[in-house]
């Protein structure tokens, strides 16, 4: 049994949580949307045995295997291609240097007394996203001439019969169907006697006539002439009055109520049950980072103009997403990545007794301690003497407005 009896939204929250759980009882009033998730590991070799030894880890999809070689020929590309020599990082960083305002002048990556070692390896940055579906079913009753003919039929549709993608069309790569729809279970309708009514399409209620007292009030208009009552018609003159008397209600009999008919049937004594599907899709927001070195931030692979990239979009089927739904009453349906492998070459440097690393990552030199290759006194020269034009374009406005010259 997967019918899920009640499926609610907390906007407080922002989640999804299950109510009602008739096979997993426990999970009543558990989390079952998360909507983003950064996931970074550090490997020494980025291949796809790590990949996959990644995803088990954390408990992620299965890669569809035509997924995992696209991604394996873009690494091996990227390693055959992108490897840098000692002569071509030289280059670079003695570039990226000279580019530097206040960069240092004393050292040079082309200096033979400075020594190189180099390491080519790539990191691999996969975004990906998935579209979570949770379905359930409600009871509807409708009246017989209301009944959505779509719920005629001899065999029970399935809950998850009918994909999504066939209620709510899409044409658009990578843009997943978000919101909630519902639509009638076919097979589901049976013809039922009316509870309100018994069947018999009449329902006692209050008489509109006497509204529940079972007697009506008359006024009989009167002339009173002294102390006796006459009636109008002898036009006697004096002053006008009325007369109040009760009378049994002519519609109930004096009994409040009448039969009328039964607002929920319509008056057939019938009504058609059936059963109602509805879907909730959100989209579940993943990062995935495999580098290898801890040093290696976020925006550098963000940044980076990638040549080796493999966009995948698919239906999820067979890649362990089971689990999703055992445990959150919930299924993966719909699967984008976008993968990125980025050539890193970590550059370990010696020049005398300062030693250092710098990496390049897709071609452009980056370092997490980029004081080392500034020019100290030159900055502290630069901004010793804003300081200085400061306090002389200070000096110089007091004395303008000592003399009158310049007034605020």
């Amino acid at each position: 049994m997967d019918t899920i009896v009640s499926v609610r939204y907390n906007k407080q929250h922002n989640r999804w949580y299950l109510f009602g759980l008739e096979e997993y009882p426990e999970q009543q009033g558990v989390y079952v949307m998360p909507t983003s998730r950064f996931i970074k590991e550090i490997s020494a070799r980025v291949d796809r045995t790590v990949l996959d030894e990644v995803l088990k880890k954390n408990n992620l999809l299965d890669f569809d295997e035509a997924l995992k070689q696209q991604i394996e020929e873009q690494i091996q590309a990227a390693l055959s291609m992108e490897a840098l020599t000692v002569d071509m990082a030289r280059e670079i960083i003695d570039k990226w240097l000279k580019r530097m305002i206040f960069g240092r002048k004393d050292i040079s990556f082309t200096d033979s007394n400075l020594s190189l070692q180099i390491e080519n390896n790539i990191a691999l940055f996969i975004e990906f996203k998935y579209q979570i579906e949770n379905r359930a079913t409600r009871e509807r009753v409708v009246r017989v001439a209301r009944l959505d003919k779509r719920s005629i039929g001899d065999k029970l549709e399935g809950l998850w019969d009918s994909p999504i993608n066939e209620i709510v069309a899409t044409n658009k790569k990578g843009a997943f169907i978000v919101g909630q729809y519902k639509w009638t279970r076919k097979g589901s309708s049976e013809l039922c006697r009316c509870a309100k009514c018994s069947g018999s399409g009449q329902v006692w209620g209050m008489c509109r006539q006497c509204w529940g007292s079972g007697e009506i009030t008359k006024q009989d208009r009167v002339v009173m002439v002294g102390s006796t009552f006459k009636n109008m018609g002898q036009n006697a003159g004096g002053s006008v009055g009325y007369v109040e008397r009760k009378e049994v209600c002519p519609r109930c009999q004096g009994s409040k109520q009448v039969l009328t008919i039964c607002d929920s049937c319509g008056g057939s004594g019938q009504l058609y049950q059936y059963q109602e599907i509805e879907s909730r899709l959100s989209v579940e927001h993943q990062s995935l980072i495999i580098s290898p070195y801890e040093k290696i931030r976020l925006n550098w692979l963000r940044g980076a103009d990638v040549r080796y990239l493999v966009n995948y979009e698919d239906i999820v089927s067979g890649q362990g997403e089971e689990k999703l739904r055992q445990s959150m009453g919930g299924k993966y349906t719909l699967e984008y990545y976008n993968a990125k492998i980025i050539p890193i070459s970590k550059i370990i440097y010696q020049f005398g007794k300062e030693t250092g690393d710098i990496y390049i990552v897709n071609g452009k030199p980056k370092t997490t301690s980029i004081i080392r290759f500034l020019n100290k006194k030159k900055i502290l020269f630069t901004i010793l003497l804003m300081l200085c034009g400061i306090a002389i374009l200070a000096i110089v406005s007091l004395l303008l407005m000592r003399f009158g010259i310049l007034k605020i």
